[in-house]
């Protein structure tokens, strides 16, 4: 695995000239023209912050050699510009598998930017693209409960939940995919916090998995898959 610092750096240098240097190349053809939107549209990084970058990073470390298999399938549900995917690909680049990289691209209502502005999902392919992963990586554009559908169960090995924060979201995740994942697989996500705007990732994952659920440092929860009930 290459070293997170610099995933990290080249991550946010990758966005930073995005911003600044090719603009233009991921505005959409509309925004092209708006002059507002072009003075202060900007492309995020994403929700993940350094804790939860870092708790990812620990987590594909530890789980990779203590599940040795010929192939290696996870899931990015929500993936945005795509920091978790690149962890995640960064974490297989050595070994067989793949990362599905799954987003509507049209953001979420409380980030600033919007999809409306931006095209991120080209985003994602060259961020991927500059990490040199686009060999582990598989775009996957739609609704995430949608998407589900075109995966056998019992086939990822690990399954990030950040798409859609709200109570109804998260629980309609979390009943789609969970038949995907693997006994003994990791399903895992982000912005599990009890009093925040994502109250209702607190509320689905508690009511789905209590008592078996973990929270890891700063905002992740994760639980391992024991049967095919929830």
């Amino acid at each position: 695995m290459e070293n997170l610092n610099i995933l990290v750096k080249r991550y946010e240098k990758f966005i930073s000239d995005s911003r600044m240097l090719k603009h233009d190349k991921y505005l959409l053809p509309h925004a092209r023209h708006d002059g507002r939107l072009r003075k202060t549209g900007t492309i995020p990084n994403g929700g993940l912050g350094g804790n939860d970058i870092k708790t990812l990073y620990e987590m594909i470390r530890d789980f990779l050699p203590s599940h040795p298999q010929k192939v290696y399938n996870i899931a990015d549900v929500g993936c945005f510009t795509g920091m978790a995917t690149i962890i995640f690909a960064n974490g297989i680049r050595d070994r067989s598998g793949k990362i599905y990289a799954i987003d509507w691209f049209k953001g979420q209502e409380n980030l600033s930017v919007s999809s409306d502005t931006f095209d991120i999902k080209m985003v994602l392919e060259d961020n991927v693209r500059n990490n040199k992963l686009e060999d582990y990586v598989e775009v996957i554009k739609g609704l995430s409960v949608d998407v589900s559908k075109q995966f056998e169960n019992n086939f990822f090995d690990i399954i990030f939940i950040d798409a859609f924060h709200s109570y109804k979201s998260v629980k309609a995740d979390i009943g789609a995919w969970y038949p995907k994942l693997k006994i003994g697989g990791i399903m895992c996500g982000h912005d599990y916090i009890s009093v925040s705007v994502h109250s209702g990732v607190w509320k689905a994952v508690m009511e789905k998995f209590e008592p078996n659920v973990k929270k890891l440092p700063n905002c992740i929860w994760y639980i391992v898959k024991e049967n095919n009930e929830l």
